[in-house]
């Protein structure tokens, strides 16, 4: 777990537009989508094996969604995350500061391409 410094300034409601990589899967590199998952954290290893973690299970799921990593400090502390890596999924943090069990990233995935 990578702790983060505090913000200065109470946490924004909009979400950050900025990510360093971006990788889109399904229908969404035609546009259609259905889900926005973000990984945040600022490249350590346990970040990236998140992104890989992710990045594997919408493609095992053939789900249609777009991946992006988001890696400066400012944009992840927008989300209230004080710990990396985090997950967050259609702008709903998942889980920070540890890397999930595939079973439980699977259930965050299927359930949110469910409800969208």
């Amino acid at each position: 777990m990578q702790p983060l410094s505090a913000p200065s300034t109470p946490a924004a409601a909009a979400p950050p537009s900025g990510s360093a990589v971006a990788t889109t899967h399904g229908n969404a590199r035609t546009g259609e989508i259905t889900m926005d998952v973000k990984v945040l954290g600022p490249g350590c290893a346990k970040c990236k094996k998140l992104y890989e973690q992710v990045d594997k299970a919408i493609q095992q799921l053939g789900l249609n969604a777009a991946l992006a990593k988001v890696e400066k400090i400012d944009e992840i502390i927008r989300y209230g995350v004080l710990a990396t890596p985090a997950l967050v999924i259609n702008g709903e943090v998942k889980v920070a500061g540890r890397l999930p069990a595939d079973a439980e990233l699977t259930n965050w995935l299927t359930t949110a391409a469910m409800s969208g």
